[in-house]
């Protein structure tokens, strides 16, 4: 079974490198490495050259630079048209693999030939309060379902040397953790004209599984570190009034009932709750005008 890894980075060289070695010091090291670099640069052809060597030469390094490339998702698009692998793994650029993740990856699939994508865990996110993972539960409701807080909740309080070895199934997989069988691009593809990127992972699960039936899984000890790098990330307002957008969006494209738009009121109740709460406690009217400013760009795009 062969492995093709994609990273899309943007203006992080420093994490990239990090993450880059983490890969090249895999017990079972990739068959390619794709780079999709949307930088203000291009890589230097010496860090190229010192990638190259730290990879066997059985394992190609494929590195496509290209700044008219728009945003996340389109970068996996051009990452898996690349890709040769018959597994196709996203990462990205700002995350350190533990040693045994791709052996770990790979292992998933040759033992469920119906597995269709996975998913590792991260070893060091803000560990989320009974509280959040309660309010997250009790506002996504429907078609806006999301199980995977508890499910990462539940992980994180456990002891790391005790953590179950078997997957569990889960109806949507972490995006910038995800890995997929590459006949699924054969009949699923990312969606390039929605405008997704926080959600583009749940958008995406839902059409695999509608083409292939419940296939997707976490497999816990597929572990990473992500460092979560502050270059490229929003801004509290912007990151309020891309979360609304989206979530209107795709309540657009996947809506089938009346029962669809309660549940949407119903989140956007909650994201305004919690978008007056963050305002409150950083005293900044940003995330709350957020709000409005991705309430009304979404109810105008149709």
């Amino acid at each position: 079974m062969s492995l093709s890894i994609i990273i899309p980075t943007k203006n992080r060289f420093l994490d990239l490198e990090i993450a880059i070695t983490s890969i090249t010091s895999q017990i079972r090291l990739p068959d390619q490495l794709v780079l999709i670099d949307q930088s203000d640069n291009p890589i230097p052809k010496s860090t190229l050259s010192s990638i190259r060597s730290r990879l066997p030469a059985s394992s190609a390094l494929d590195y496509i630079y290209d700044i008219r490339i728009s945003g996340l998702v389109e970068a996996k698009h051009v990452g898996v048209a690349h890709a040769t692998g018959d597994i196709v793994c996203f990462l990205e650029d700002d995350i350190v693999l533990e040693p045994e993740y791709v052996s770990q990856i790979e292992a998933s699939f040759l033992a469920d030939p119906e597995m269709c994508g996975m998913s590792g865990v991260v070893t060091n996110p803000p560990r989320p309060s009974r509280a959040y993972v309660f309010f997250h539960e009790f506002f996504h409701r429907g078609i806006f379902n999301d199980p995977r807080p508890r499910v990462y909740a539940d992980l994180a309080r456990r002891n790391s040397s005790v953590l179950q070895t078997h997957s569990t199934r889960s109806p949507a997989l972490s995006g910038g953790l995800s890995a997929w069988r590459k006949k699924v691009f054969e009949r699923v593809s990312f969606d390039l004209t929605s405008g997704f990127h926080m959600i583009e992972d749940i958008d995406f699960s839902i059409r695999v599984q509608r083409e292939f039936g419940p296939c997707l899984y976490i497999n816990p000890s597929a572990r990473l570190a992500h460092n979560f790098a502050p270059a490229g990330r929003d801004s509290a307002g912007r990151k309020e009034s891309r979360k609304v957008r989206e979530f209107i969006t795709f309540y657009k494209k996947h809506r089938r009932d009346s029962r669809d738009t309660f549940w949407l009121a119903w989140l956007l109740l909650g994201i305004a709750l919690a978008s007056c709460t963050e305002s409150i406690r950083y005293r900044t009217f940003k995330p709350i005008l957020g709000f409005f400013d991705g309430l009304a760009d979404g109810f105008r795009k149709v």
